[in-house]
């Protein structure tokens, strides 16, 4: 969230790119949906389509969070 305030976009690129490969095998089509997102707006420096995104994943994570502790 803080490399899209400070708008250094390839550390956004980069981090979203990781995100793809690790969030699929464990269940997470939604976010690496998102993260696939993120990466094309940061190659293009979209700032307001990034923070519209990281709103998004905070979002997606916060259900999941609240649902894993409902278990």
């Amino acid at each position: 969230k803080q490399s899209v305030v400070n708008k250094e976009w390839e550390v956004v690129r980069k981090s979203a790119h990781k995100w793809k490969g690790i969030c699929v095998p464990y269940g997470f089509g939604t976010l690496d949906f998102l993260a696939r997102e993120l990466e094309a707006k940061a190659a293009d420096r979209n700032h307001q389509a990034c923070n519209g995104i990281i709103k998004k994943i905070e979002e997606y994570l916060s259900t999941k969070a609240s649902e894993m502790r409902q278990v």
